[in-house]
């Protein structure tokens, strides 16, 4: 019984890292684009004399405070995203699975939501750790709601999608209630203190704390 199934995991194992190999070249390539390519297009020749130490204060600037710093968080984000995707369609036994269902990202909405309209939050970091709070307490209910008695990945399912479209309706009425609220959530400005000026130059270093 089990020689089947080692012969058959040895037969896929050669398209595994055929895929993985593939993987990594593409995502290394779109890293690359990501730090060459923009308003601003830089060189092979140019990211040289900044590794030599001879390059021009604005590229060593433009990449080292904006372009780096974006794809770096790019490829965090996707790399928690494709760990999260996985845990849900594990979990769930479902390959359509997404974070989403777990309410994960309507808690996180929610949380934001209060934080910006009730408790006056401005700043990255209070914003993100708002978020990160709420996305973690309404998984936490979803996940007491949905396994309690029978463990089955629908009622899982059933349970994040219902609370999910509540608290979804609630972040709704607040925001339609506060026009304040809803003016902070599509704006979102970083703090006055932090904000750049028109002589300073354009840096996205401010941001690494919350992000990491």
């Amino acid at each position: 019984m089990t020689r089947p199934l080692e012969e058959a995991a040895a037969a896929r194992r050669p398209r595994l890292l055929a895929a993985v190999l593939i993987a990594a070249i593409l995502v290394g390539l779109l890293a690359s684009a990501s730090i060459l390519i923009g308003s601003r297009p830089i060189g092979p020749a140019e990211i040289m004399a900044i590794v030599d130490g001879r390059g021009s204060e604005e590229v060593r600037t433009l990449i080292g405070q904006v372009r780096l710093p974006r794809t770096l968080a790019g490829l965090l984000v996707g790399a928690a995203l494709a760990w999260a995707g996985t845990l849900m369609q594990a979990m769930t036994r479902n390959p359509l699975a997404d974070p989403g269902l777990l309410g994960v990202g309507s808690g996180a909405a929610f949380a934001v939501t209060i934080g910006m309209s009730w408790l006056g939050l401005r700043s990255a970091l209070g914003i993100a750790a708002s978020a990160i709070i709420g996305a973690a307490a309404v998984t936490t209910v979803v996940l007491i709601l949905g396994l309690r008695g029978r463990a089955d990945g629908s009622q899982l399912i059933l349970a994040g999608v219902a609370f999910s479209m509540t608290i979804s309706g609630i972040q709704s009425a607040i925001t339609l209630l506060n026009p304040r609220a809803l003016d902070a959530m599509r704006a979102c400005p970083p703090d006055r203190s932090q904000a750049p000026t028109a002589r300073s130059s354009p840096s996205h270093s401010r941001y690494w704390p919350p992000a990491l």
